[in-house]
């Protein structure tokens, strides 16, 4: 089965985001063990959900990723969101097989207002 390992920029695991942020998530697409770039596109996809107990409610559906010239990335505007702990998953097409990453993206979106409890 095909494998490419992914890095995430622009958004940390467990960060708090105050509302009304802009954020540019970018993914980095390389070869397993190494720091070597795919050498051709592939397909990527992304899902902003919530959770409530087991079941996933879609904030954004499943988008595909926009590929720029060096990465691949995804903006977010989160002036229409309210706070709220986000989950981002991501998907990816290579070599025939579909794949998703093992843990999605975690992030609290908090109101400015307010100073969030560590």
């Amino acid at each position: 089965m095909a494998e490419i390992a992914l890095s995430f920029y622009g958004i940390s695991q467990e960060e708090n985001i105050e509302a009304g942020e802009f954020r540019r998530l970018e993914i980095d697409a390389v070869e397993p063990y190494t720091n070597n770039k795919l050498p051709y596109p592939i397909k990527m996809y992304y899902q902003l959900f919530v959770q409530e107990g087991q079941e996933r409610i879609a904030v954004i559906d499943w988008q595909q990723v926009n590929r720029g010239p060096n990465t691949y990335f995804v903006n977010f505007d989160t002036s229409w969101w309210i706070p709220n702990m986000y989950y981002i998953d991501i998907k990816y097409e290579y070599k025939g097989d579909i794949r998703k990453i093992d843990t999605p993206i975690k992030f609290r979106l908090v109101n400015k207002l307010v100073n969030p409890a560590k």
